[in-house]
């Protein structure tokens, strides 16, 4: 059963979905996590669930935290997800929106990390799962704006296919951003795997509306951001809600 959570923001409005307890197994190779653990597979376990957005965030999700001269084009196209973000224009957002105090004392507004987003593009909570639209007997074009659908352009988003989990545009569309995750050597099992930016600010995506196939929507990418110039790349962002 889909969990859903509405937080209203100025003249804008969060939708957040339930991503339910579950593992799955991820990949290393091409990620810090394979430098960090020297294990080519890691069991990543999610033991409590998490809270994130339905959608990547909009441009007039972010115009209603930071409405300045700077981002009035993005008013032309409010339902389209934000992108070409830098690092510190995305810090100086999270900073804003957790000064509004909406949320419970004690939960921040933040990126998810590198494999919570893996996670909710997976959308199954064991190991032996189908795909969401292979179970229901969907072509995966209903749910993901790719290279054969896109016309090589972003669109606005929720206009495909939510996942079973009610999450819209986790595969294609935008790139998204999110954080590396701590790991120690050896290590073949993660358990509510922990962000960090100690090493460097690391984030990582996920294919977007350029990718040829459902195998290169889920590829993740290495990725330093720079920190004070805007980013060219077309990256959007999602947000979690985490403990402070």
């Amino acid at each position: 059963m889909k969990k859903e959570l509405f937080i209203a923001i100025g003249d804008a409005v969060l939708k957040f979905c339930w991503c339910p307890p579950g593992k799955f197994i991820q990949a290393t190779r091409g990620t810090s996590l394979f430098y960090k653990t020297g294990n080519e597979n890691v069991v990543v376990e999610f033991t409590s669930g998490f809270w994130i957005s339905a959608t990547p965030l909009t441009n007039a999700q972010w115009l209603s935290v930071l409405n300045t001269d700077y981002y009035e084009k993005l008013k032309e196209k409010p339902n389209y997800p934000i992108v070409s973000l830098c690092l510190s224009e995305v810090i100086d957002f999270l900073k804003k929106i957790n000064e509004l105090n909406l949320l419970k004392h004690g939960l921040v507004f933040d990126l998810p990390n590198y494999l919570q987003s893996r996670y909710v593009c997976y959308a199954r909570t064991s190991l032996d799962e189908k795909f969401y639209w292979q179970e229901l007997g969907n072509d995966f074009g209903e749910y993901a704006w790719y290279a054969e659908n896109s016309g090589l352009s972003i669109h606005e988003v929720g206009l495909k296919l939510p996942s079973v989990w009610g999450v819209y545009d986790a595969l294609g569309n935008v790139s998204e951003m999110s954080l590396d995750v701590q790991a120690m050597s050896g290590q073949s099992i993660l358990i509510d795997p922990v962000s960090t930016m100690l090493d460097a600010p690391y984030f990582f995506s996920a294919g977007g509306y350029y990718a040829s196939d459902y195998d290169e929507c889920i590829e993740f990418e290495n990725e330093i951001l720079e920190y004070e110039n805007v980013n060219l790349q077309e990256w959007g962002m999602r947000l979690i809600i985490a403990e402070k």
